[in-house]
C-alpha cells in the first residue's frame, strides 16, 4: 500500500505538472492563432497590385481580367438570289 501510494503521489505531481506546461503553451493560442491566420492572409493580399491593360493604353479602369481570344475569321455565306416564277 506503501508503494502504491508513493506511486499515485508521484503520478499526481506528474499531472500538476503537466497541467501547469499545458496551460503555459495554449494561454496564448488564440493570439498564436491569429498570427499564423494573418501571416496566411498576408501571402494571398494583392491590393497593391495595379492591373494593366494589355489590350489597349487606352483602357485606365482595368478591374478584371481581359482576354484575347484570336480565330479564324469568321466569313458570311453569301445568299443566293433565286428567281420565282
Amino acid at each position: 500500500m506503501s508503494g502504491g501510494t508513493n506511486e499515485l503521489e508521484d503520478g499526481v505531481a506528474k499531472l500538476h505538472n503537466g497541467t501547469g506546461e499545458l496551460y503555459r503553451k495554449t494561454s496564448d493560442l488564440p493570439d498564436q492563432i491569429q498570427k499564423e491566420i494573418d501571416q496566411m492572409i498576408a501571402e494571398y493580399d494583392k491590393s497593391h497590385f495595379e492591373a494593366v491593360s494589355f489590350v489597349s493604353t487606352k483602357n485606365e479602369k482595368v478591374n478584371s481580367v481581359q482576354f484575347v481570344i484570336k480565330t479564324e475569321s469568321i466569313k458570311k455565306e453569301d445568299k443566293k438570289q433565286t428567281k420565282r416564277t
